[in-house]
């Protein structure tokens, strides 16, 4: 194979490889598993016991092995399809740090708010094309091989160039494990773009940009008035 069919193999969306059935099943239990037990850990109070809280959120992810309409997975990837990888590890992030009993933590860093605006301008872009606003399909592109790559690399270009690299590097990982989950086993159907984001997670990626946004307008306005 010489270099023009290795980059057209790489560029081609017309016949993407999908996910095996058995895998898709897997992920769609285990994916609304973990983001049941988030909202629900969430929910509950913090004087709760870890073991009353261990006893929620494995009873949740049970639940969601029931079979057939027994499940609660089922009926919600019947109205919102499989979540993305990304709210996947995340809500699974956030059920460790709940059953450890973690003191919340400022989280939202440069690095967290760089990802999250990307996020969220990708969500707009989405939109868009879903709504045929351009003269070519953007969701195709996340069919094609090369997409994972270079999305990674312009998400990671600020982490690599920043001087806090240490301090960021949780989030490069996490970003290292969508993409690496997502080729390996192309869940959760084939597209990189779904596996990346979806509806529910760029809500929240919107929120957390609105939220930074109106809180350094208040500051400014605070020092404009003193």
């Amino acid at each position: 194979m010489n270099w023009i069919d290795l980059f057209h193999s790489w560029i081609e969306t017309t016949g993407p490889e999908l996910p095996a059935l058995i895998w898709r099943r897997w992920y769609l239990d285990l994916a609304w598993g973990l983001v049941m037990s988030a909202f629900i850990l969430a929910a509950i109070p913090r004087r709760r016991s870890v073991l009353n809280k261990t006893l929620v959120a494995g009873l949740t992810l049970l639940s969601c092995q029931l079979p057939g309409i027994w499940a609660p997975s089922y009926w919600l990837g019947l109205a919102f399809q499989a979540p993305s990888i990304s709210s996947a590890l995340l809500a699974a992030w956030f059920v460790q740090r709940k059953l450890r009993a973690q003191d919340e933590e400022q989280w939202v860093k440069p690095a967290v708010l760089w990802l999250a605006g990307l996020g969220a301008i990708l969500g707009w872009l989405l939109l868009l094309d879903t709504l045929a606003l351009f003269p070519w399909s953007l969701f195709t592109v996340g069919f094609s091989a090369l997409t994972p790559g270079l999305l990674m690399l312009l998400a990671l270009c600020p982490w690599m160039l920043s001087r806090a690299m240490d301090r960021d590097l949780a989030w490069a990982a996490f970003l290292l494990a969508v993409m690496c989950i997502f080729i390996v086993l192309r869940l959760p159907n084939g597209n990189f773009w779904n596996a990346l984001l979806d509806p529910w997670l760029w809500l929240g990626l919107n929120g957390i940009v609105l939220r930074h946004v109106v809180r350094r307008l208040i500051r400014r306005q605070k020092i404009i008035k003193t």
